[in-house]
């Protein structure tokens, strides 16, 4: 089977439930969504949303920061970890625990538990007794000149979370507080012999990339921290996987050396393939509207843009202002499965506006298209962010401009 590059750009984006529109609503398709996307990673910078907000809110009708708290602090159906953090379903826990099981976190870390012992188990002995805590617990602890923490005890509860002996218990004002894994998650085990916990870890990232080439490699785990397998050995496993019937290969127009997906998915890339949706991503809305995709969205960061659409991304948020080519906090357009611009977004609190500063647009793209789906997007963030007013810069042309004003006016916006 042939994989088109309009194929693929529909299977990557329908995979993560951003083609051919949202499909999921509400609390109950929050967790819905996630289970589907596998993993969110997080930032915590707050221009139009925090990135993880902005990816939900990309899946899922009607979404709210609190729908996500709920979910992660109430109900416990998802947890927050890694060094890169991400948001994952609670039944990724028995995995990652059966890794940390057989494999640790890695000798630096280990060693870093060994050399402040008695840190460590301080910090426990207090979570034990009287958590759960922040690191503001311990304002007067031992002073560090670490990345991390300024404080040794800020490091030990770093150290005992990526063990797992410690989950994040919840958020106030962005500071996590922390408690025993066995009194958030009680019955959380690690469940998994090596190679299955490995198999399954393995095919969790493969359907969060949904279908992927030579990037494949780069983005599984490794057999125990700190070791990437040779070229050779990785080539092997993916093959093992391929014949013990766990992944699928199919041919890429847009990599001779073809590509990879869950076994379990090919039914779903063959629909795509003869043009049509699949039942389970049927969106809840037939309308066109843009997607504004975030920062650290997977289909489209780490230069995927570019391979799957063609399309330069950057995000540019640490980069000096003169160096940056764009802006601030510029966000991706998804037009059905098209990126066909970047705009930069941001919230006058003050004066309750969204303000659109700039918007830049591809090559080829048809403003009077646009109007519709880029005027329904920005009111959907401006409800998301409880803003009455939104207000257009530099976007495009006067008499562009002064179309999307209209069709907002026709909504009550301004």
């Amino acid at each position: 089977m042939l994989v088109s590059r309009q194929v693929e750009r529909r299977f990557v984006l329908g995979r993560q439930g951003l083609w051919p529109g949202r499909r999921h609503q509400g609390p109950a398709g929050l967790a819905d969504a996630l289970e589907e996307s596998s993993q969110i990673q997080v930032d915590p910078i707050d221009v139009v949303g925090r990135s993880h907000d902005i990816a939900f809110a990309s899946r899922v009708l009607d979404y709210r920061p609190e729908d996500l708290d709920r979910l992660l602090y109430e109900g416990r159906g998802a947890y927050e970890y890694g060094g890169s953090l991400f948001i994952f379903p609670r039944r990724r826990l028995a995995v990652e625990l059966s890794r940390l099981a057989h494999l640790g976190i890695g000798s630096d870390w280990e060693q870093w538990g060994k050399a402040n012992r008695r840190t460590v188990v301080r910090v426990r002995n207090a979570i034990r007794a009287g958590g759960p805590v922040d690191a503001s617990h311990w304002k007067g602890g031992t002073r560090v000149e670490e990345y991390r923490s300024r404080r040794a005890e800020g490091m030990a509860l770093h150290y005992l979370w990526r063990r797992l002996e410690i989950v994040v218990h919840h958020r106030s004002a962005n500071r996590k507080f922390y408690d025993l894994r066995d009194r958030v998650f009680p019955g959380s085990d690690a469940t998994f012999a090596p190679a299955d916990a490995l198999r399954e870890e393995t095919l969790a990232r493969t359907r969060w990339l949904g279908l992927s080439g030579r990037t494949w490699f780069s983005h599984m785990p490794a057999p125990r921290p700190g070791v990437v397998r040779d070229a050779a050995g990785r080539r092997g496993y993916q093959q093992q996987l391929i014949d013990d019937g766990y992944l699928a290969r199919v041919q890429l127009e847009s990599e001779p050396s073809g590509g990879v997906l869950a076994a379990q998915d090919l039914p779903m890339l063959e629909q795509v393939v003869a043009g049509d949706v699949p039942r389970p991503w049927k969106p809840l809305l037939g309308e066109s509207e843009a997607i504004f995709l975030a920062p650290l969205e997977v289909v489209s960061a780490r230069d995927r843009a570019r391979r799957l659409f063609d399309f330069e991304y950057k995000w540019e948020i640490y980069k000096p202002a003169e160096k940056r080519r764009w802006g601030y906090y510029v966000l991706p357009v998804l037009l059905e499965d098209r990126l066909i611009g970047r705009i930069e977004p941001v919230r006058d609190q003050q004066r309750r506006t969204l303000v659109v500063k700039r918007a830049w647009w591809e090559t080829g793209v048809n403003g009077r298209e646009v109007v519709v789906p880029l005027a329904r997007g920005l009111r959907r963030m401006a409800d998301r962010l409880t803003l009455p007013e939104i207000r257009l810069g530099a976007v495009g042309s006067a008499s562009f401009r002064t179309a999307v004003r209209e069709e907002l006016a026709r909504a009550g916006r301004r």
